[in-house]
């Protein structure tokens, strides 16, 4: 593992964004006038008139609408140098209302105070609404608020909107915008000696209300009543002399293959299973009893490859002995298991996948059905279902299935087409309980159904002989279309895709037991194809009642799992929140990155890419290893937006697409690449990076600045700007004096603004990277 890297995130920044209509009330109103002759003149229509508000509530705000905090939320460490910050989804939201005489001044601002300062906090009703309906007040001191309270030049200062890219952070389960709005506090925590550190609590608060204040034109001494002010989210830290940040919480993980560790005393057969990723857990038997079994998830500490596991018709099928312990291996039968119950849980799936295999196996038994009869009539059929009659001569003459069957059934039977005909004996020729025959080798329709008069002419006497279901061998052999594709229905390939990247599977099955992934700890794992195997035909099980239904699925569910697994690269895209041309380009460079891949192992691969376009043989990529992590840490809460980087070799030139990138509890984070993973680089996130300075040896604080072309910090040259505090001993900055400041160490800037400020004052993000094959098994 090594060390922080410090680089420059890449990001935009932007002075403020504003609603693209002013904040208030709006009336739109709709006239139509109508022209022309007679009772047209005299028409008339009323008018419409709609008004709406395009402001942001004053009083509350959606938690879902705070994406992240800095410092995190119940934290501890040592953040006496920074700004808490808070990161908000809405871009527009810090102008969305208007400050009274301010114009183009945030309405919101962040206010921190110490556990010794005597603020408040209650529910109160909202003006003019009903006694339920209600907002959470801070009340604080006039002579205190006096003190913290920022001016309007500062507030245009402290908050600005953010860009970042999304492609390497984890999936929300919401769509997030790229643009986010960030506003920083102007107050430094605060730091203890205790054994928890200090209590600092941090409010974001509706400032409408106290713009005198703002103005400078109402201070402590004049003023008497205390404060109220509408708090719209608020969270509490810790500060004390300990560190607390990315780097200390990165380089503290431990980082190891995916398995629980041997035990002492344990036996040599204990101990290789131990090592592979198994571990010995309750088994429930279908007769009450219980016994102790192994299992292993879908996770291995190595790549055990493709046993090619075959098909089953049930889980216990799935079960395997282990004689030298005389223990069960119930590995594969869960996985079926869970497939099932995943399945049944899905009523949409459900019905897809019946309809699928009824209306195939249906289409596959008509097109048998037709071959028997054309071949009982004489003729031969070619795949396009062109028949070819044979005459006396020995010529034969090509008529279609409609022509066929109006000129040549005329009692009756067949009227309509033949076709219509054929497709009603499928049934009984085909999926019937004893193939359609009676015991006597008969059909089970009589002699009417096959050997029906044609023109006048009795039954051919060798039609019945003619007209025979295939051996039993061969009996399935007809499921596939002649032109060998299978279209697989959307419904059907989107579950499966999902349940792949093992979507909606529970934890327990994933890490059985909490020694796979201690607190603090990240852990890599090759994804076990005969597992998700196991599980993808489990799902795909459901509704199998007959012999054929198992055939059928046998002979498909190969060329259903080639679309599965080309089809789930795609999964992660979608989920973003990409459409249209967005997700066409994602998805062009998802295949680019693929083929490159197959190029690169081999003259063997180089054919899957010509052109710039795939050759068809996409179904290749489902042959590379999926490799991937479980992360359990402070990281996860702590940096919501983290991005990771997965690489193929150590010197990160052979990039790997992700799969699948998700939090599956508050403290652990799931990632799945295409590939094999060598090197996983995590990064802290820019769109959370929060400001900061550092002291100077006179007392004060200092800031090292960046270049305006490429945001590089002045590490050479090391040009600095002095942070002027406007009141020291509580640690309240002065942002207007510290911007003149930047502007007078960088005279290129022009008139600063929050954009100019946030370049200047955010911290480097770090990261830092593991490398893999020192923890392989």
């Amino acid at each position: 593992m090594n060390g922080e890297k410090e680089k420059a995130g890449k990001i935009k920044l932007a002075a403020n964004t504003k609603p693209a209509l002013s904040p208030g009330k709006w009336r739109i109103k709709a006239a139509q006038t109508v022209s022309g002759d007679g009772k047209l003149k005299d028409s008339r229509i009323r008018s419409e008139e709609l008004v709406f508000s395009c402001e942001a509530d004053p009083y509350a705000m959606e938690p879902d609408q705070v994406y992240s905090v800095y410092p995190p939320k119940d934290s501890f460490g040592l953040f006496e140098t920074t700004l808490p910050n808070i990161v908000l989804k809405r871009r527009t939201l810090p102008w969305e209302r208007a400050v009274p005489g301010l114009p183009g001044t945030p309405w919101l601002a962040l206010l921190l105070f110490g556990e010794d300062e005597e603020v408040s906090v209650k529910s109160v009703r909202r003006p003019n609404a009903e006694a339920e309906d209600s907002y959470m007040e801070l009340t604080v001191p006039a002579d205190l608020f006096g003190k913290v309270c920022p001016s309007a030049g500062d507030l245009k200062l402290a908050a600005h909107s953010r860009f970042t890219d999304r492609e390497n952070k984890v999936t929300e389960k919401k769509v997030v915008d790229d643009w986010m709005s960030v506003v920083a506090c102007g107050r430094l925590p605060k730091s203890g000696t205790g054994e928890n550190g200090f209590k600092n609590t941090v409010y974001l608060v509706s400032v409408e209300g106290v713009a005198d204040y703002l103005k400078g034109e109402k201070t402590a001494a004049g003023a008497e009543d205390p404060v109220r002010l509408p708090v719209l989210a608020s969270w509490s830290f810790y500060s004390k002399k300990e560190a607390y940040n990315f780097r200390s919480l990165f380089e503290g993980l431990s980082a190891d293959s995916f398995t629980t560790g041997t035990p002492e005393g344990a036996g040599a057969r204990a101990a290789g299973l131990l090592n592979r990723g198994y571990i010995p857990m309750n088994h429930s038997l279908r007769d009450g009893g219980c016994n102790v079994s192994w299992y292993h998830g879908p996770f291995r500490p190595w790549d055990s490859g493709t046993r090619k596991q075959t098909y089953q018709l049930f889980s216990d099928a799935g079960l395997a002995y282990e004689p030298e312990l005389g223990m069960f291996d119930v590995s594969v039968a869960a996985a079926f298991n869970l497939g099932r119950m995943l399945a049944l849980k899905d009523g949409s799936f459900a019905e897809a996948l019946e309809r699928f295999r009824e209306g195939n196996k249906r289409e596959a038994a008509a097109r048998e059905n037709r071959r028997m009869l054309y071949r009982a009539l004489g003729r031969e059929t070619s795949e396009d279902g062109v028949g070819r009659e044979t005459s006396e001569d020995g010529v034969g003459r090509e008529t279609s299935e409609d022509s066929m069957g109006r000129g040549m059934l005329e009692d009756g039977i067949g009227r309509g087409t033949l076709k219509d005909g054929m497709n009603r004996l499928a049934s009984r020729l085909i999926l019937g309980g004893n193939g359609g025959r009676t015991k006597t080798g008969e059909f089970a329709g009589g002699k009417e159904e096959t050997g029906a008069a044609v023109s006048g002419r009795e039954p051919r006497p060798r039609a019945r002989s003619l007209v025979s279901l295939p051996a039993e061998k061969d009996r399935f052999a007809f499921l596939a279309p002649p032109d060998g594709e299978t279209e697989v229905p959307e419904e059907i390939l989107n579950a499966l895709s999902r349940w792949s990247l093992l979507y909606d599977v529970p934890y327990r099955y994933l890490a059985p037991n909490s020694k796979f992934l201690p607190k603090e700890s990240i852990r890599f794992f090759y994804i076990d194809h005969d597992w998700l195997t196991a599980l993808l035909d489990g799902a795909m099980s459901l509704g199998r009642l007959y012999d054929v239904d198992y055939k059928h699925d046998s002979v498909l569910i190969e060329k259903i799992l080639e679309q599965v697994f080309a089809k789930r690269v795609g999964i992660r895209p979608i989920l973003q929140g990409k459409r249209g041309e967005t997700l066409d380009l994602a998805m062009e460079k998802r295949r680019t990155q693929i083929f490159t891949r197959l190029g690169r192992l081999g003259p063997d691969f180089s054919s899957f890419w010509e052109d710039g376009k795939a050759t068809g043989k996409e179904k290749q990529s489902a042959g590379f290893p999926s490799t991937g992590f479980l992360l359990r840490s402070e990281l996860v809460p702590g940096w919501r937006g983290l991005e990771f980087r997965a690489y193929a070799d150590t010197e990160k030139k052979d990039s790997l697409i992700t799969l699948r990138l998700e939090t599956l509890a508050p403290d652990v984070l799931l990632g799945i690449f295409a590939g094999e993973l060598a090197c996983l680089e995590i990064g802290q996130p820019p769109e959370g990076m929060h400001f900061g300075f550092e002291k100077t040896s006179e007392g004060g604080y200092r800031k090292l600045l960046r270049s305006l072309s490429d945001g590089a910090l002045y590490d050479e040259t090391k040009r600095y700007a002095a942070v002027t505090m406007r009141n020291p001993n509580m640690g309240i900055l002065n942002w207007e004096a510290t911007a003149a400041n930047i502007k007078n160490a960088l005279p290129e800037i022009g008139t600063p603004t929050s954009a100019h400020m946030a370049l200047q004052m955010i911290q480097n993000p770090a990261s830092g990277e593991i490398l893999i094959s020192r923890h392989r098994m």
